[in-house]
């Protein structure tokens, strides 16, 4: 029998006490903090990836978390899980299905997923990396409680630079041309336009191609005008963008205009996975609208 997600191994739920996790907030937005906050809320991650940034700004949303249960049924957590739970499912059956051993985290921010992936796969090589003052903050962090090894590191990149030390290019050379290889982002891609994420897609597709198997996961909110959410989905898109002080774009109208964009940036297989096909197999709370996130997969 296949083993569980990583997701569903669960760690005790968010305490009071909120260790201290070193923060660079000038170079790194709140919204990293927040999401971090809602995985150790969430017995996703261990306690110490609890942050007082994060830990504040979980608080502060939580009025329009409140809200959006009243209103639609489900809170920000709901929202976040599924994306973040369906990303642990697919990398996992790549790992123990296909043989993957190598695992890329772009933008990983406070994410728990390289402590996780590591602890249940020890032969596992993981790379997490992140702008420099994110990166700084993440090796400090795994640092301190000894989680950083020749097999678990953190690096500078930055997607926006297309040579030099930080970037993909630079990122991906210096791995192991040997091993299959997954490259993961998550609550990046809705933060740049289209344009933007074109290049950096086709950039990763190319850079990708030196990996004996090489596949993408990344989540995405299109923007879906038929949904029974997509006023609800406007609305949060202002508060994110409010929160974070930054555009958040919705991309895309379809599944398959998702999968028809993936193609056109490089990538030749492509599947969009929709969190409402895995419900029962994730255990995912059961939600009387269709999900509003998507997850790719592309190879």
């Amino acid at each position: 029998m296949a083993s569980e997600p990583i997701s569903k191994l669960g760690f005790p739920g968010s305490s009071s006490h909120v260790p201290e996790v070193p923060v660079d907030s000038s170079s790194v937005s709140v919204t990293a903090y927040f999401t971090g906050q809602v995985w150790c809320e969430n017995g996703l991650a261990p306690a110490e990836f609890g942050t007082r940034v994060g830990r504040f700004a979980y608080l502060l949303a939580l009025p329009f978390s409140k809200i959006a249960g009243r209103l639609v049924g489900a809170d920000i957590d709901t929202f976040l899980l599924e994306r973040h739970v369906l990303l642990d499912y697919l990398l996992t059956r790549a790992i123990e299905d296909d043989g993957v051993t190598q695992v890329v985290e772009i933008a990983a921010g406070i994410s728990p997923r390289g402590v996780c992936f590591r602890r249940r796969y020890g032969a596992l090589r993981y790379i997490e990396a992140d702008l420099p003052g994110m990166a700084n903050t993440k090796r400090e962090l795994l640092q301190r409680h000894d989680w950083l090894s020749d097999e678990h590191s953190v690096e500078a990149c930055d997607i926006l630079t297309d040579s030099g030390p930080q970037s993909v290019e630079a990122l991906l050379g210096g791995l192991d041309a040997t091993r299959k290889t997954v490259i993961v982002t998550e609550g990046l891609v809705n933060y740049f336009d289209l344009e933007t994420l074109n290049v950096f897609w086709s950039r990763l597709a190319r850079a990708s191609a030196r990996f004996p198997e090489c596949r993408y996961l990344t989540d995405i909110y299109p923007d879906l005008p038929n949904h029974p959410l997509h006023r609800v989905t406007q609305l949060g898109q202002g508060v994110i963008e409010r929160f974070a002080r930054n555009d958040w774009p919705l991309h895309y109208g379809s599944d398959d205009s998702i999968a028809d964009g993936f193609r056109a940036a490089e990538f030749k297989e492509v599947t969009v996975h929709d969190p409402d096909d895995y419900r029962e197999t994730l255990g995912l709370s059961k939600f009387r609208y269709p999900s509003v996130v998507r997850v790719v997969e592309a190879r």
